[in-house]
């Protein structure tokens, strides 16, 4: 519903363009964020649905979703699964749901973790990445929970819905207005800020089951932002 209702729109344009002469003389540039997937498959209501499809077009497989609780989604390549951050009620800790590469539903986990002050959990707009190991990192967006936090989740896809435990292994990093994160193939992690990009270190489980954070790395960004946090620019090299 939503690729048809783009598309018609589209078309208006695009004949507009031609009716008024200013078609070749105009760039149309089509972009978009994530959005949201909503479609009326096999005789169901138009709904708020994940859904992958072929290379051709073709819709392969669907589940129905919440899109006003979603804030995240993460493909997993190395295991083939799929991960969704729900955010579901304020001051409740954020639901993290998995599923295998066909979208079928496989269980999920909270966010819950421990740092010195007891049991807390991430709440809110977040975001959501996985590393080789199968070390799943979930963070807090923008204003809201400072923490990237880490659990342990399956380390392949023949493990992917038979490991449900997701236990939480450790804090990675705690940090003010953090953006997005990802994983490299070495496992190193970045984390984004609006001014810069942070890098760390593979990460790595000890015999106890606890994370051993990876070392902080280095950065990149701007300059010409805050030069006396734990982040400065190198002023003498001008970088």
């Amino acid at each position: 519903a939503m690729i048809d209702y783009a598309d018609d729109q589209l078309g208006q344009l695009l004949e507009t363009l031609r009716r008024t002469g200013a078609a070749d003389d105009t760039v149309v540039v089509v972009t978009s964020d994530h959005g949201d997937m909503l479609c009326g498959v096999d005789g169901l209501p138009i709904q708020s649905r994940m859904a992958s499809f072929a290379a051709n077009g073709d819709l392969l497989h669907h589940v129905l979703v919440d899109s006003s609780k979603l804030t995240d989604v993460y493909i997993d390549w190395h295991t083939k699964g799929v991960y969704t951050i729900d955010a579901p009620d304020p001051g409740a800790p954020n639901i993290v749901n998995y599923y295998d590469k066909n979208l079928n539903p496989l269980g999920s986990f909270n966010t819950e973790y421990l740092d010195s002050f007891g049991t807390k959990g991430i709440k809110g707009s977040a975001f959501i990445t996985a590393d080789t190991q199968g070390i799943v990192y979930v963070g807090g967006k923008g204003s809201g929970d400072n923490v990237v936090v880490a659990y342990q989740g399956p380390t392949s896809a023949t493990e992917l819905g038979t490991n449900n435990s997701y236990n939480f292994l450790g804090i990675l990093h705690s940090d003010t207005n953090m953006q997005d994160i990802a994983t490299d193939s070495l496992n190193n992690v970045y984390i984004s800020k609006p001014d810069r990009i942070l890098k760390f270190a593979a990460s790595s489980v000890d015999a106890q089951g606890k994370l051993v954070p990876g070392t902080f790395i280095g950065w990149m960004g701007r300059c010409d932002t805050n030069l006396t946090n734990t982040y400065a620019c190198d002023t003498v090299n001008n970088r």
